[in-house]
């Protein structure tokens, strides 16, 4: 059937984009609907995963190629009859974008950003070839149209080119002594790599796609573009709070909060675990968009410095689940005796991965320790493990900036509240066997590793070259963010 559409296609200046409201009460002030429909190939892929067997090239397929959130739109046309600049408006119906780049007198190809929703579920904003009722726009038909689509492998692989010198970002690369570390454990899934997934099994390949993609690939790429912000804002730029937006766009996603499948969501889980979501029933998510709000704020104000300070109070913040869920998976093995092993330390080591590189910028030992006990597929997982695991992230909770009361510990509870030590009621608050929280008041003494450290640490070793900005007002610093030996973390300071 042909859709009809009833304005004229035209080419116009650029009119400032429509705001849009994210999960959990955020109000963009750029459009980023656009940025926030990736999380529906995260659910795509997930669904592709859950299919007996798994479609794990189907799988490969939406992670590396996308489907849902267009980067841009290359329309084949007529030939210009004059130049047209950067910024100008383009519309067909419903469907309206954005010249990413300049276009010359002559040219048969324009490359746009949209500024209409286009989604599978609702083409109405689409760029369509000119075929029957479709309009054309006002420099003649679109002959072909073709979508360049962000990719979840994109947030892992372009990492090292756009995100180089961005002080958490050189941690994980300087940790993991690679910049597209997220990826590479994507794709042990994908392919059933042998490297750390050897004797896993395909609940093993399930934990390290899905989780990977988004407790490493999106999780680092959120605060990608809170520090693209920041630069933007030391460069006088307006741009900032866009890509402020398109952070809590890439954190929350398009749907609702509790029914998505990225980083909002995964904080209501383990919140629920946790005992940790409060009057709202959100979690952390309550304090970390009150936080992107403030952010929003400063930065329209150019306030630079305020907003690098907010930024490292989300990513503590954003920390939280990500501890939690170490946490959680080295009490199932260690306590629980669940039969999943493999399953179980599989999806624990995704959440160690993605926290033991600030772990060890803390110290180094406690990192060792950590990872020792969350090998996939490792049988002699016992008691002790889950202690020494519990002790080393405990004696670092500080210098990565949250509390023991943030974390709290394992909640028992009924079926209903998703508890892993389940009552017969809905539970009093009572803790799981050995699973209760620390003291503020009273932290453990740092661990002692059990064998050399592989692959810790200091954040000093980072050379000054690598994160120095020419050009873009960035310096560092050496100053530890809470005090103490255990925290010589260096700063990213905007001038």
């Amino acid at each position: 059937m042909m859709l009809k559409f009833i304005a004229c296609a035209t080419l116009l200046p650029a009119a400032a984009a429509e705001p849009s409201e994210i999960t959990g009460g955020y109000k963009a002030a750029t459009d980023v609907r656009q940025h926030s429909l990736i999380d529906l190939d995260q659910k795509e892929l997930e669904g592709f995963l859950k299919l007996d067997p798994p479609d794990y090239a189907k799988a490969k397929n939406i992670y590396e190629a996308g489907k849902n959130s267009i980067r841009t739109v290359t329309l084949t046309v007529d030939a210009l009859l004059e130049a047209r600049t950067e910024g100008f408006e383009v519309t067909q119906g419903a469907a309206k974008g954005k010249l990413t780049t300049a276009a010359a007198k002559d040219a048969t190809s324009i490359t746009l950003s949209y500024t209409s929703t286009c989604e599978a579920a609702d083409p109405s904003g689409c760029f369509k070839p000119t075929v029957g009722d479709v309009p054309v726009t006002s420099v003649g038909a679109i002959s072909k149209v073709e979508n360049t689509y962000r990719t979840l492998a994109s947030f892992s692989t372009d990492a090292e080119s756009k995100m180089q010198g961005q002080e958490y970002y050189a941690a994980f690369h300087a940790f993991y002594k690679k910049g597209d570390y997220g990826d590479g454990v994507v794709q042990d899934g994908l392919d059933n790599a042998e490297g750390e997934l050897k004797g896993g099994d395909a609940a093993a390949r399930d934990q390290f796609i899905k989780k990977g993609t988004v407790y490493l690939n999106v999780w680092m790429h959120v605060i990608g573009e809170m520090e693209r912000a920041i630069i933007a804002c030391s460069k006088n730029s307006d741009d900032g709070v866009g890509h402020w937006d398109e952070a809590v766009a890439f954190y929350s996603g398009s749907q609702d909060g509790s029914a998505g499948n990225l980083l909002y969501r995964f904080a209501l889980k383990r919140c629920g675990n946790f005992g940790t979501c409060g009057e709202k029933k959100q979690g952390v998510n309550t304090e970390i968009i009150a936080q992107f709000t403030l952010g929003q704020t400063a930065l329209k104000a150019k306030k630079c410095s305020e907003a690098i300070t907010i930024k490292r109070k989300i990513v503590a913040i954003m920390s939280v689940p990500m501890v939690q869920g170490t946490l959680r998976y080295a009490w199932k093995l260690g306590v629980a005796k669940g039969e999943r092993v493999s399953k179980e330390s599989a999806e624990g080591l995704t959440f160690t991965k993605g926290i033991m590189p600030l772990v060890a910028a803390c110290d180094s030992k406690a990192a060792e320790i950590i990872r020792q006990n969350t090998l996939v597929g490792k049988r002699d997982h016992n008691s002790k493990s889950w202690t020494d695991v519990k002790k080393a992230l405990e004696s670092t909770y500080a210098c990565l900036g949250m509390t023991c009361e943030q974390v709290n510990g394992l909640v028992q509870g009924d079926a209903e509240s998703g508890s892993d030590c389940k009552t017969k009621d809905k539970g009093d608050g009572a803790f799981c066997k050995e699973a209760d929280p620390c003291s503020d008041s009273a932290p453990g003494p740092s661990p002692t590793p059990t064998a050399p450290v592989t692959s810790g640490f200091r954040w000093w070793m980072i050379p000054l070259a690598v994160v120095v900005a020419v050009g873009c007002g960035i310096q560092m610093t050496f100053v530890p963010k809470h005090g103490g030996a255990a925290s010589n973390q260096q700063e990213l300071v905007s001038a």
